[in-house]
């Protein structure tokens, strides 16, 4: 099944640019109220300002209620977000936990995704990759499909306006 409504943003490692791709794009639309939505493999603790929505063995999930923080999920609070939900997820519960999600936002919402390894399981509407010379670069990955953009971190603060738009329910590029 495709997603139209999603746009999934993955990189080349930590500190590539997501969140600031992500954050980029959400300042740019905010006024059609998009949800953004951040996954991590990582388990933590501390919340913050996050209240649960779910608990399960593999997975929590969590809707950022601060936008004072420097937690990713606050900056794409700040940005513009209509609600940032954080997801943490071990690979076996990766897709269950994002389906959870995103059957609760309806279908002509758009929603902004920062997940490494979502791609594997999901068929976003846009998918785009953000790659680092710098930052610990990996490598791609091995995805459903290649992606529809690719934006260096490097080069992200010469573009304008990104080549994204969103329409009729759908993500789609300008060009």
């Amino acid at each position: 099944m495709k997603y139209g409504n999603l746009l999934l943003i993955s990189g080349s490692g930590r500190n590539s640019g997501k969140t600031a791709l992500a954050c980029r794009l959400i300042e740019q639309l905010s006024s059609i109220g998009i949800i953004s939505v951040k996954i991590s493999p990582h388990f933590h603790s501390s919340k913050g300002d996050s209240e649960i929505l779910f608990r399960t063995a593999g997975y929590e999930i969590y809707e950022e209620r601060s936008a004072g923080t420097d937690k990713d999920t606050s900056r794409m609070l700040r940005s513009g977000a209509r609600k940032a939900i954080y997801i943490q997820a071990s690979d076996s519960f990766l897709e269950d936990s994002f389906l959870k999600v995103y059957s609760l936002i309806p279908e002509s919402n758009a929603v902004v995704c920062e997940s490494p390894a979502l791609i594997r399981f999901i068929e976003p509407g846009m998918f785009v990759y953000m790659e680092s010379s710098v930052n610990n670069p990996k490598g791609k990955a091995s995805w459903l499909r290649d992606p529809d953009l690719v934006f260096r971190y490097e080069d992200l603060g010469n573009i304008s306006m990104l080549p994204i738009d969103f329409v009729s329910g759908q993500w789609s590029l300008l060009y």
